[in-house]
């Protein structure tokens, strides 16, 4: 009959994938996901429906999940928007790919049609020519194609954004046009289990002396400067005869009253060390291989709005818990401190909070360790409490 309705369309199960190639359209796995959260009460849950989607990535949809930020694969807002611009196609397609690409294209980043066509074409582009499973050499090209306003933007992104394709693709789709937290804010780490060794970000990371260290600083010290936004969380460079910001994060307090805010800075050839600073020290101190470092300068102090960030306690697992790799904690956000390095691991290290003698200190905390680290009568002493400075939401 001509006026019949439509069958419903039938649900799909619990157990579908997603390739990116044949099966499900990208469409379609939206909505399985969405379908899947509903029915759990999971709907506003965004990193459950993340952690739900990415067990279900296989083949090329797989290699292209692995390839994002952490920050978009814990946030299903930010993951759907990634996957529409990935594999989305639009009604043009067929014809795009029957002409000859332009060997070079202008990026102005006008606006977001503007982003949306550039990306399009840099995929086609690579695909015409071969490259689109070679990440640096789709980065590469667009590096060719900016100019302008997109030209400035581009100029403020971390490295590690600039050498790949796959993140200088989301930041075009997702983000553009910077704001200056993106740029100036520290590294946020996933953390999903405390018992794996987790790396510094690549852009912290390519650090390897104090004078790249120093020049880095100042130069982020600048911009914050220019951005003039106290919001803003980032690691503000305090040199000799500099006073400490005031919107200063405070994450300890000593025992006779004085906050403390953290701090790090570059030693030796042992990498980008996270202490503590105060008004009344007159330097940064930080606690390290047994001893409590005094009077440290320059160095730079993690300043900003402290309602964007929170305290992860990370329970310590003890024999009757099982299995030492059992996890204990939600996966979080890490703030970005320091690293161990460079000529060691490139371990990353965080902020962590303890008490210690009534009141409480800043020090540190690194993956695989249970036991924080901080200074007291001018060695370092291991406190078994480790609570991370963690950011509260993906923004």
């Amino acid at each position: 009959m001509k006026n019949s309705p439509k069958p419903l369309e039938k649900p799909i199960t619990e157990d579908f994938v997603f390739t990116g190639i044949d099966g499900l359209n990208c469409h379609q796995f939206i909505k399985a996901v969405r379908e899947n959260a509903l029915k759990e009460g999971k709907q506003r849950d965004y990193e459950w429906m993340a952690d739900f989607a990415s067990i279900r990535f296989e083949e090329e949809a797989l290699r292209w999940f692995e390839s994002l930020e952490d920050g978009t694969q814990s946030d299903w807002r930010v993951l759907r928007r990634a996957i529409l611009s990935r594999y989305a196609e639009p009604a043009y397609e067929g014809a795009v790919q029957n002409q000859s690409l332009p060997d070079v294209v202008k990026f102005e980043g006008r606006g977001v049609e503007e982003c949306q066509i550039f990306a399009r074409w840099i995929r086609n582009k690579a695909q015409s020519e071969g490259k689109d499973e070679n990440d640096s050499w789709m980065a590469r090209l667009a590096f060719q194609s900016f100019t302008g306003p997109a030209l400035q933007w581009y100029a403020h992104l971390r490295p590690d954004i600039r050498k790949s394709w796959s993140r200088l693709e989301l930041a075009l789709i997702c983000q553009y046009p910077y704001s200056s937290a993106s740029t100036l804010s520290p590294a946020r780490i996933r953390v999903l289990d405390w018992n794996v060794r987790v790396s510094a970000s690549e852009s912290l990371h390519s650090l390897k002396s104090y004078d790249q260290w120093l020049a880095a600083a100042k130069e982020r010290r600048a911009k914050w400067a220019i951005a003039s936004d106290p919001r803003i969380v980032c690691w503000v460079l305090v040199e000799p005869g500099q006073p400490i910001p005031s919107n200063a994060i405070v994450t300890g307090q000593s025992h006779c009253g004085p906050l403390r805010y953290s701090a790090r800075t570059w030693y030796k050839r042992d990498g980008l060390l996270v202490g503590r600073c105060g008004h009344d020290l007159g330097g940064a101190r930080f606690a390290h291989m047994g001893k409590d470092i005094w009077d440290v300068k320059p160095f730079e102090v993690l300043v900003g709005d402290p309602t964007l960030l929170h305290w992860v306690t990370v329970p310590k697992i003890t024999p009757a818990d099982g299995s030492s790799h059992s996890i204990k904690h939600k996966p979080f956000l890490a703030v970005e401190g320091g690293f161990i390095g460079p000529y060691a691991t490139g371990t990353a290290t965080f902020i962590s909070q303890v008490p210690m003698k009534g009141h409480v200190q800043a020090g540190k905390a690194i993956p695989t360790r249970y036991n924080a680290y901080v200074g007291s009568d001018r060695v370092e002493k291991e406190v078994d409490h480790v609570q991370v400075l963690a950011w509260a939401e993906y923004c």
